[in-house]
């Protein structure tokens, strides 16, 4: 892909943005990897397991790095809502306050306190 400088296919790094719309606190978060669960799916044909996912934060901008996608999740179904696949990008907010990062930073104050 590199060498001959064609980035396709985009399934081979299915990746999605989500922006942090209200200023947290200031941290330094480190990458994890996380399971979405199957409420998440836009359909519940593809059974229950849940989506292997990377999950990266930059300063308010997150990036999901899918591991496998079941074939409702195929790139070309999901246009502009991937990175890469669209001359226009679809990128979800959310407020800090309900955030997955808020969360762990939480549990991790908490642990903190109580280790």
């Amino acid at each position: 892909m590199i060498l001959n400088g064609d980035p396709d296919p985009q399934s081979f790094y299915p990746l999605q943005l989500t922006q942090l719309i209200t200023k947290g606190f200031v941290h330094n978060h480190a990458g994890i990897k996380i399971d979405l669960p199957p409420e998440s799916r836009e359909s519940e044909k593809d059974g229950t397991e849940d989506l292997p996912t990377y999950r990266l934060y930059f300063d308010g901008l997150i990036t999901h790095y899918y591991l496998g996608l079941p074939l409702s999740y195929s790139i070309e179904n999901l246009k502009g809502v991937m990175v890469g696949t669209a001359d226009s990008l679809i990128v979800t907010t959310v407020p800090f306050e309900n955030s997955l990062q808020y969360f762990c930073m939480q549990e991790a104050i908490l642990t903190s306190r109580n280790g």
